[in-house]
């Protein structure tokens, strides 16, 4: 995602920008670009959650119902599919969003 959104901000503002914003949540970077669907938003929300948790190698205590609430039906392979589609949803939206202007 910060890919796409760094080479869409290059593509149509300055370099200085798009570093800036690339520094900044997913739900602004992809608000940068013009994105104002609310689902999307949340999409990006949801994948830079996931993101941090993996990176940050969050501790996850199998006893503590509070973790287990939090993975409840959650596996690596929905949450690959989730940010898939949420990447699919940008492009398509940037697609549209060029075609249008």
């Amino acid at each position: 995602m910060e890919a796409i959104v760094f080479a869409e901000l290059r593509r149509t503002g300055s370099k200085t920008r798009a570093k800036r914003v690339s520094q900044m949540s997913y739900r602004t970077q992809l608000r940068a670009v013009g994105v104002t669907d609310e689902q999307l938003l949340l999409a990006a929300e949801r994948l830079q959650d996931v993101r941090n948790e993996i990176v940050h190698e969050k501790l996850i205590v199998m006893g503590d119902r509070a973790d287990l609430r939090r993975l409840r039906g959650r596996t690596a392979q929905d949450e690959a599919r989730y940010a898939v589609a949420c990447l699919f949803g940008l492009r398509q939206h940037l697609t549209i969003r060029a075609d249008a202007g």
